[in-house]
């Protein structure tokens, strides 16, 4: 690559394609992806800093291990996703730590995000504070709370939550549908011990 600017401005697909030549190139990648994958990770899971970290590293190691492997058919979005979910569950596994339930972060971040989603929270008819709308996506089942964070604070469409879940586009929307009426139905049956 000449020159760090110009880097830039090429997509991920051909980052992949210069990046199975040229490893300067694969630091791009990680650039644009760390911070959202990161992110992505703390809001499945309950793991410390340093171990999410070191999911993070074990997901762009494999993917660097793994480039020559990529399927073009996929967006690499979806691709390192896919990567970045599948580390969690092995992460889960491998240190004991799997639970029914999963913990969703409550960062002042996670809490402006929530802010800029009143479209979501009209929808779901939660006009509570932010702090219930964690409590009522704590308690749903783990693919439920996925495909909520995937769709609306990941902001993935169905096809891309498609290939990170790896189901059918039509299941993301039967998943959806479910989750909103499982967040409902829980508001629904707690509303009292928020009043």
């Amino acid at each position: 690559m000449d020159n760090q600017a110009t880097t830039h401005t090429y997509t991920d697909e051909e980052l992949i394609v210069r990046s199975r030549t040229d490893n300067v190139v694969f630091g791009i990648l990680i650039e644009r992806y760390e911070s959202k994958l990161n992110r992505y990770i703390r809001r499945i899971t309950n793991v410390t800093d340093e171990d999410r970290q070191d999911i993070l590293q074990n997901v762009f190691l494999k993917v660097y291990t793994n480039l020559n492997a990529f399927d073009e058919s996929l967006s690499f979005n979806s691709w390192i996703y896919r990567i970045t979910r599948n580390e969690v569950i092995d992460w889960s596994r491998r240190s004991q730590h799997q639970r029914d339930r999963g913990y969703i972060d409550t960062d002042d971040t996670l809490f402006d995000q929530i802010e800029s989603y009143e479209h979501f929270l009209k929808d779901l008819e939660l006009q509570e504070n932010k702090h219930v709308l964690l409590k009522g996506l704590n308690a749903l089942k783990p693919i439920s709370r996925e495909v909520l964070m995937l769709q609306y604070f990941e902001e993935k469409s169905y096809q891309e939550m498609s290939d990170i879940l790896k189901k059918p586009v039509p299941t993301i929307s039967t998943l959806l549908r479910r989750a909103k009426q499982e967040l409902k139905s829980w508001y629904s049956n707690n509303q009292h011990n928020h009043d």
